[in-house]
């Protein structure tokens, strides 16, 4: 099955629903605990950005059959886990999350549903971006996209000076 061939609110609302609202529910159910951490990236990258990819995406793409060699496919994969990993032991290195945070149930699937976006967006951009269609549905993906990217940037830059807040608040506590 290509998630692509789905009907454009279909694809945004497994988007919406995979991504987003399943790491809510399992932080409720699981973990008995209602909490939206920090991540711009997870609140409205999550929720609304890459549903609206997914919608805009599937619009493009819907009859268009995607297929990536297999080699190109497991490229985007280890990527993904590479990305998924390094972005993870940088959180505990710098002491945003404890090693034991990182084995909640929420954090788990997060890991493991990251690399299946990364792979839908991986596969699917450069597609777009070949078939390139001046069009509504194509600055939607694109705004789409920059927006997400646009709050991960702005995630890492305020981390970046939250780690030198931090740093000197220690380096102060030591003297």
């Amino acid at each position: 099955m290509n998630i692509w061939n789905l009907p454009p609110l279909t694809v945004a609302l497994i988007f919406f629903c995979v991504d987003y609202l399943a790491m809510i529910f399992i932080r409720i159910v699981f973990e008995r605990k209602f909490y939206l951490r920090r991540w711009w990236t997870f609140k409205l990258g999550d929720s609304i950005f890459l549903p609206l990819y997914g919608y805009f995406a599937a619009g493009i793409l819907h009859g268009t059959n995607v297929q990536l060699s297999f080699w190109w496919t497991i490229a985007i994969l280890f990527l993904g886990v590479i990305t998924m990993l390094e972005t993870e032991f940088l959180h505990v290195e710098e002491h945003f999350y404890k090693l034991k945070q990182e084995l909640l149930p929420s954090q788990i699937y997060h890991g493991i549903i990251f690399v299946v976006m990364f792979y839908l967006i991986g596969s699917s951009l450069p597609v777009i971006i070949a078939i390139h269609p001046l069009t509504w549905r194509f600055a939607g993906a694109l705004l789409a996209i920059i927006g997400y990217f646009l709050l991960v940037f702005k995630d890492y830059a305020t981390e970046k000076a939250l780690r030198r807040s931090n740093r000197k608040t220690r380096k102060k506590r030591k003297r």
